[in-house]
């Protein structure tokens, strides 16, 4: 059976997945990748890796009296069950704490990575998901976005801001992150076409100025840290 690529994208580096019979044989780095990341590597052995979690898993305790503190959590197994059941038990435990405690109770986490356009976002369906029950409480920013704020002064920018909007989609910043490929046309038309596919410039440059306009100073003296 012949196999076929297909072009994709990682937090590693763009690379091409080649397919037979419907499974993932091989992982072949992107052409003009003049310095493709090794990990690429570990894609096609992670696929099908025994230390893969291949359907939901439940901690003994919790299927045996349900939620709360026990003498054995963090000792004791987890029980492997079908999505079926997996989606009723997080459906009526979500709905005991919205009921219980309301909104304030319930963390609206997942960081995880983003894919190329905002709809694979992880957090963000996570969260529209969670404003359907009743609301959540959310962090703010991420230690990429929190960087800017030390690293660019406030007088610099709007500068900032109004440059990337006007090269968003176009490869705006790929000198500045990546100098060593600043005559690297493909690469500059990848970064450009990813941008496009990440976020309209309008977002962009909405999410990079709530980074500049958050100031936890007054927050500060409130954090306590368990002794």
């Amino acid at each position: 059976m012949a196999s076929k690529r297909h072009l994709h994208t990682s937090h590693w580096g763009a690379f091409e997945a080649e397919v037979e019979g419907g499974a993932v044989v091989a992982v072949h780095p992107y052409r003009d990748d003049p310095d493709p990341s090794p990990l690429l590597g570990n894609i096609t052995g992670s696929l099908r890796h025994r230390a893969r979690i291949r359907q939901p898993m439940v901690r003994a305790g919790w299927l045996d009296r349900g939620p709360g503190p026990g003498g054995r959590r963090g000792a004791e197994p987890f029980v492997p069950v079908t999505w079926p059941t997996a989606i009723d038990l997080l459906s009526r435990e979500l709905r005991r704490v919205y009921d219980t405690h309301g909104g304030a109770a319930v963390y609206g986490g997942s960081y995880g990575w983003a894919s190329a356009g905002r709809f694979h976002h992880a957090q963000s369906q996570l969260h529209r998901f969670l404003n359907c029950l009743g609301g959540f409480v959310r962090g703010e920013h991420s230690y990429s976005n929190g960087a800017l704020t030390v690293i660019i002064r406030p007088e610099d920018a709007e500068g900032l801001l109004d440059a990337i909007e006007k090269g968003w989609g176009k490869g705006v910043a790929f000198k500045a992150l990546v100098a060593s490929q600043s005559d690297n046309t493909s690469m500059r038309s990848w970064w450009a076409r990813y941008q496009r596919l990440a976020a309209s410039p309008g977002a962009a440059v909405t999410l990079l100025r709530r980074a500049f306009d958050t100031d936890a100073r007054t927050v500060l003296s409130t954090i306590r840290v368990p002794r």
